[in-house]
C-alpha cells in the first residue's frame, strides 16, 4: 500500500496501455478505467496495471446471471492487466480498489461480471502457445461468486491463434458503431479484403470460409460475479436477487483446470 495506488485512468491512456500489454491486443467499450501506479519517491510514478470496466457485450447477460432487468445496473470487467514486475497479491490489491472506485464513480452499478476463457490456443505456424488460458484464479482469490459456464459456441481462430470475436461479425453485419474496426480486423485475420460493391453479409460469408480461419468448438467461458454495494443493506439486496441467490445455493466449486487447447 505504501508503494502502489489505484486511480481513475483516462480512456485514451487506458486504451493504449491495454492494447500494448493485454494478450488480446484490443480494448473494450468502457464505462470506466482505473490504473495501478507504482511510486518511485521523488522520481514520480509508473503505470503498471489497468482495469477497464465495460458495458456488457450482450445486454441480456446482466438479467441472465444476476436477475437485474436493467442492463445498466451491471458491467463487465472487460480488460485486466498487470506488468510482470508487480509483486504477489498485486492482482487482488488492484482489483479490490478498482471495484471500490467503480462503485463511487457509478453508484447505479450493482454487479460486475467477469469471464475467464479456459481454452489455450496455439499458433499453427510455429507450434507456440499464443494464449495459455485461465480459469479465474484471480477472481477466486477475490472471493467472486462462481456461476458456471456461458453457453458453448463455435469460435473462429486465425492460423496464428488469434480469436475473431463473434461481436465483430454482428457489428459489421448490422452496421453498428465500430463496424470499420470490425471490418479491418476480420480482413487482417482472414487475409481477404472486402470488395467495393460487396455487402457485409457477402463479405462475411466469404471471410468465414477462408483457409486462414478455422472453426473451433468452445465449451463456454467460466462466469464470475462481484456484488458491488456501498453498504451492508445494499449487498444483502444484491445477494437476494433470484439468480444470485440461486448461484449461492448451488455452491458450485471453483474450477481448477484448463480445457483442451485449440
Amino acid at each position: 500500500p505504501d508503494d502502489y495506488t489505484v486511480e481513475r485512468l483516462e480512456r485514451i491512456r487506458a486504451k493504449g496501455y491495454v492494447e500494448r500489454h493485454h494478450y488480446s491486443g484490443s480494448f473494450v467499450y468502457e464505462v470506466a478505467s482505473f490504473g495501478l501506479w507504482r511510486h518511485h519517491g521523488v522520481r514520480g510514478t509508473t503505470l503498471v496495471g489497468a482495469a477497464a470496466f465495460a458495458t456488457p457485450s450482450n445486454p441480456a447477460s446482466v438479467a441472465r446471471w444476476a436477475g437485474l432487468p436493467d442492463f445498466r445496473h451491471g458491467v463487465e470487467l472487460g480488460r485486466f492487466v498487470l506488468l510482470d514486475e508487480v509483486p504477489g497479491n498485486g492482482e487482488t490489491f488492484f482489483l479490490a480498489r478498482a471495484l471500490r472506485l467503480l462503485k463511487a464513480d457509478r453508484p447505479e452499478v450493482q454487479v460486475v461480471l467477469s469471464y475467464s476463457d479456459p481454452v489455450p490456443r496455439l499458433d499453427l505456424e510455429t507450434g507456440r502457445q499464443t494464449f495459455r488460458g485461465h480459469y479465474g484464479s484471480i477472481y477466486q482469490a477475490a472471493n467472486a461468486l462462481y456461476l458456471g459456464r456461458s453457453d458453448p459456441r463455435t469460435m473462429f481462430l486465425s492460423r496464428r491463434g488469434e480469436a475473431v470475436p463473434a461481436r465483430l461479425f454482428s457489428k459489421l453485419r448490422n452496421g453498428e458503431c465500430g463496424r470499420e474496426y470490425a471490418q479491418k480486423r476480420i480482413e487482417r485475420l482472414s487475409g481477404l479484403e472486402r470488395g467495393s460493391s460487396e455487402g457485409p453479409a457477402e463479405f462475411l460469408a466469404r471471410a468465414l470460409t477462408s483457409p486462414q480461419l478455422r472453426r473451433v468448438r468452445h465449451p463456454g467461458n467460466h462466469v464470475y460475479l462481484f456484488p458491488l454495494a456501498r453498504d451492508r443493506r445494499e449487498k444483502t439486496g444484491i445477494l437476494g436477487l433470484p439468480r444470485v441467490r440461486e448461484g449461492l445455493e448451488r455452491s458450485l466449486p471453483y474450477p481448477k483446470l484448463l480445457d483442451r487447447g485449440a
